[in-house]
């Protein structure tokens, strides 16, 4: 077919044919989409509308055949019809084509227009794609939500969990109070085990802000547990750990359900630590503890890292190429399969950490790779063995694998809160001893610098503060609180922004403190050092790591006088423990 399709009239024939390799996703409607793109402008706009789906629906990864998808869209985007147009939206957010692309911008030109004459199926579809790609056209969702209040009867359940997705995802507010209501007026039965997952996601991110979404949330935790059998498990699991409102009930049943699925037989796959990671975050952070599932996930993991580790060469250090080894970290404690090593203030963790004011910043990852003939520490996939990071202006330990192994099981044990990492932070002003948890969740957009915020659609985040000390600058009055944090979660800027949303920033942080008070600080780095590290070996027998103070964070502590003789006790008790070790 594709060798005599040099006619217009076979054109359809050609289009027809991918229609139907898409639905079983076949390889071959690639080579089909290829052919018809090379002749795009002899295709109708729904030619190209049905086409784009074929190819989105086959996830195809060709890049000048996405740039061919994108050209034809653009040359026909005033012509599509409500339908097309709609279809063409979610091809192009599941292709990934950018969203500054002249395409795109056509798209959104077009759906202004035609949004009112869109169906259930157009509105929902059109939406997601919106919220897919990031892309918040208040025109287009607020004539969204205006057709909802008319039309909401007639969706389809798949369609209104859709539409609810999209509304929370970009914080339209209204529509989700417009899709809650209509869901649960419908009842829960109606909706497929897939879409209660998603609406439980909602629900969960969306809870704080909506009486009507919490009134949901029972309904859709009772759906969890009387059809858990149909769930997807990783899913449901997060849905309702991250609402930290489910009852035990649900979680003993996605334990038991879990565990029949792990000691299933499988091909033992990185995609599958993926959603064994979640199940294990879901159940710490709903605080719901099982030493039989924990055991569970641990072999699994465990016989996912062994399949890597004899799957991947060794290869040799970077020394032997040439490169000179860098000054500043150390590695403090060297075991078998894992370490720890201390990183410098004005160091990244690994090159993927790199902001755009640090570029000429080192990377820890290149001083172990310069030295360690593991392959984890070339590989980005794994965080370059790293198990977590440290901003460029911070100091302190970080803890690394060897051995993809050591890595699952480090990963295992952080997901379970058994990773414990303490920190040193000298605050602004003097922070209540009431103040001994933050529990504000946090939002960090991927797409540019911004520092993370405080956001009610924002990730659980959790910190637990130990005030030490209350200190004061005598020759300027400034006060301040040394305070020992220890963190639940691990969000980006996790303690900078708690202790900042708290009214009493981070010393020396230029990014979460005012300028004016930014310029008169102690000193231009954050006064932040991770200075413990707690976690099992391999044998899982108990580690402990302990740093001191870097000295310039010490000048910085000897400049202050303590307020009273009880603040003097807590930073000379905290001090101390550095001695014994």
């Amino acid at each position: 077919m594709l060798a005599r399709a040099h006619s217009m009239e076979e054109l359809p024939a050609l289009v027809a044919l991918s229609w139907h390799f898409a639905k079983q996703a076949s390889k071959h409607c690639e080579a089909i989409g290829r052919e018809a793109f090379r002749r795009s402008t002899e295709l109708s706009p729904k030619a190209v509308s049905q086409l784009s789906w074929s190819l989105a629906s086959c996830r195809i990864q060709d890049s000048l055949l996405i740039h061919d998808v994108a050209l034809s869209i653009e040359f026909h985007a005033a012509r599509f019809e409500a339908r097309d147009l709609a279809t063409v939206t979610w091809a192009v957010a599941t292709l990934l084509v950018s969203a500054k692309s002249r395409s795109w911008r056509k798209i959104q030109l077009q759906a202004r227009k035609k949004i009112n004459c869109c169906s259930t199926r157009d509105l929902s579809m059109m939406t997601w794609a919106f919220s897919k790609c990031k892309q918040v056209d208040k025109s287009v969702f607020d004539a969204a939500i205006g057709l909802l209040a008319d039309m909401a009867p007639q969706f389809r359940p798949q369609g209104l969990t859709n539409l609810c997705w999209a509304f929370v995802t970009t914080r339209f507010t209204t529509g989700v109070e417009e899709t809650t209501k209509e869901i649960l007026r419908r009842g829960i039965s109606e909706f497929s085990p897939q879409a209660i997952s998603i609406l439980a996601w909602c629900s969960a991110t969306a809870l704080q802000s909506s009486p009507l979404v919490m009134r949901a949330f029972p309904l859709l935790e009772q759906a969890g547990q009387n059809r858990i059998r149909e769930f997807s498990a990783s899913n449901t699991c997060w849905a309702f750990a991250a609402s930290q409102r489910a009852e035990a009930t649900i979680f003993i049943a996605l334990s038991n359900r879990l565990q029949r699925l792990l000691q299933m037989s499988g091909k033992e796959t990185e995609r599958a630590e993926l959603e064994v990671r979640a199940f294990a975050w879901a159940f710490n952070t709903a605080s719901f503890h099982d030493n039989k599932l924990e055991s569970c996930i641990k072999t699994r993991l465990l016989r996912i890292g062994q399949v890597v580790d004899q799957s991947m060469p060794m290869q040799p250090p970077l020394r032997e190429a040439g490169l000179d080894r860098p000054a500043g970290p150390a590695i403090l404690l060297d075991l078998s399969d894992r370490l720890v090593v201390r990183k410098p203030c004005g160091w990244e963790t690994h090159k993927a950490d790199r902001p755009i004011d640090f570029k000429a910043a080192p990377a820890l990852s290149d001083f172990l790779s310069t030295y360690q003939t593991s392959p984890i520490f070339q590989d980005k996939n794994h965080q370059f063995g790293m198990m977590h990071r440290l901003d460029v202006p911070n100091s302190g330990l970080v803890l690394a694998a060897r051995s993809y192994a050591a890595y699952y099981d480090l990963i295992l044990q952080m997901n379970l809160g058994k990773v414990r990492r303490h920190y040193i932070a000298l605050c602004h002003g003097w922070l209540p001893r009431s103040y001994c948890e933050i529990t504000a969740p946090l939002l960090w957009d991927q797409a540019n610098a911004a520092p993370s915020r405080i956001c009610q659609y924002g990730k659980p985040a959790r910190s637990f503060l130990e005030v030490l000390s209350y200190l004061v600058d005598g020759q300027q009055g400034v006060t301040y609180t040394l305070v020992e944090i220890t963190i639940q979660t691990g969000r980006r800027h996790q303690i900078r922004s708690h202790l900042a949303f708290m009214g009493h920033p981070l010393v020396g942080d230029a990014k979460y403190a005012s300028a004016a008070t930014f310029q008169r600080d102690l000193l231009h780095r954050n006064f932040l050092h991770r200075f413990l590290i707690s976690f099992l070996d391999n044998e899982s027998q108990p580690v402990e790591v302990l740093d001191a103070l870097p000295r310039d964070l010490q000048h910085a502590l000897a400049s202050l006088e303590a307020k009273d003789n009880e603040s003097a006790r807590g930073m000379h008790c905290w001090l101390d423990q550095f001695k014994k070790s």
